[in-house]
């Protein structure tokens, strides 16, 4: 159904069925490409367009025949609203069609900035264009969307935030011969299943041996023998994600020991001086990531998982150092030991699917 801010936008007129005993069915005018001075009527989804035949015929070979047809003689299709030729295209294709044909030069130098491109419109006017054969408009659309995912190899599937999307993108590239293109998609988009798997087995694990409580392990009664020491639940998996869930869970219980200790701050140049690095900001670091392992202990909690340090790591490093440890001096590393604190964190989670996953 259409709002009500939009059904108040489009003018509703009445297309009669071909039965005069019929009702007519009501049609909204595009608010924005429907042209009075337009001479040719298309109705899309319940749309009417009315464009200029001239710009369509010019640039697509599918739409310079279409209109070359021979009419009947008493009624000429696309003439009027009562009788528009009918396209079976999604709406916002069509509305992305009209947009690329009718674009201002600003809005054409806008989809080259990153910032500013609509790739959901750009992958909308590739998929009509190609059908229509607006090989124009398409190479265009396709060489913006390709400079853009060349350039944010990483970021491109969020600049587009719809995996139906993505999927059709992924098609369009491989049926336009877009290698390149095709290549970016298939590297990020593997790329997030693993981080998504690896994440998947970390919860999974996380849930099943209980990493954050295994220091709370209640006692059992003496006659019952071993029985309560055996775990069926990973019978469930398959061989491969048990081998998965072994090796993660072996890699982070060899991690987990190292992080009783601060990690070693790497190439830091300290804004004062080398000694105010070793007298100051060494010791506070360690102070700071030794208190976050002691604030557990004391609140009867003790961090056996690496990933609730590297959560509260995170979580702390958004407030200088001396916050927490109350040091009466400020650490001149301050900020520079926080970015590597954080960037560890993230890197540990981006990470996970290493630890799982066999290679």
């Amino acid at each position: 159904m259409e709002s009500d801010q939009e059904t108040s936008a489009e003018t509703l007129v009445g297309t009669p069925q071909q039965s005069l005993k019929s009702a007519p069915i009501c049609y909204h005018k595009d608010k924005n490409y429907y042209f009075e001075d337009g001479n040719v009527v298309l109705l899309i989804d319940k749309r009417l367009f009315k464009i200029h035949k001239a710009l369509f015929t010019r640039r697509s070979t599918f739409f310079e025949t279409l209109f070359s047809l021979p009419q009947r003689t008493d009624r000429q299709e696309g003439e009027s609203d009562e009788d528009p030729i009918v396209c079976y295209d999604r709406l916002e294709d069509f509305q992305a069609l009209c947009w690329a044909v009718y674009a201002s030069p600003q809005e054409i130098l806008a989809q080259e900035d990153w910032e500013t491109v609509d790739a959901a419109k750009l992958i909308a006017v590739v998929g009509i264009s190609h059908k229509y054969e607006f090989t124009l408009l398409k190479d265009w659309a396709l060489d913006v969307l390709e400079r853009h995912s060349a350039l944010n190899p990483t970021s491109f599937i969020s600049k587009i935030s719809n995996w139906d999307r993505v999927g059709r993108m992924l098609i369009l590239a491989k049926q336009c011969k877009r290698d390149k293109l095709v290549e970016r998609l298939e590297d990020d988009w593997l790329t997030r299943i693993s981080h998504f798997h690896g994440r998947a087995y970390y919860i999974y694990l996380k849930n099943i041996f209980d990493l954050d409580k295994t220091a709370k392990g209640g006692t059992i009664a003496i006659d019952d023998g071993g029985s309560l020491w055996v775990d069926k639940t990973v019978s469930r998996l398959s061989e491969q994600q048990k081998l998965c869930i072994y090796r993660g869970f072996w890699s982070l219980s060899l991690l987990r020991p190292r992080l009783a200790q601060a990690p070693t701050l790497v190439d830091i140049q300290c804004p004062e001086s080398r000694s105010a690095h070793l007298s100051i900001c060494i010791p506070t670091w360690k102070a700071w990531w030794r208190k976050i392992i002691d604030d557990a202990k004391r609140a009867g909690n003790p961090i056996n998982n690496p990933g609730d340090i590297m959560q509260r790591v995170h979580k702390r490093a958004a407030k200088p150092l001396h916050a927490y440890i109350r040091e009466p001096v400020a650490c001149p590393c301050d900020t520079l030991i926080r970015a590597q604190a954080r960037n560890m964190a993230v890197k540990f989670f981006s990470t996970l699917a290493d630890r799982f996953l066999m290679p």
